[in-house]
């Protein structure tokens, strides 16, 4: 089963919006900045970044996103 925060993260990287990813899961923007936060310090890796007020994917966060989306569909229901 996927963590909670890789959730988060597929969620984030979907909507690209931290307040509408914290409203579709139920949470607080801080929440999922935090899930976030978490992720980047454990892959040691930045995922998103911004350019003024726009939010961007970064190429480590798309290598993560194709890896989390294949252990999800190799997941056993």
């Amino acid at each position: 089963m996927l963590d909670y925060r890789v959730l988060t993260f597929l969620a984030l990287y979907d909507e690209m919006n931290y307040r509408r990813t914290a409203e579709k899961l139920n949470m607080t923007q801080p929440g999922v900045t935090h899930h976030i936060h978490y992720l980047e310090e454990y892959y040691n890796v930045k995922l998103f970044e911004y350019d003024g007020r726009t939010l961007f994917r970064t190429k480590n966060a798309d290598r993560l996103k194709k890896f989390f989306e294949s252990v999800k569909a190799e997941e056993v229901d």
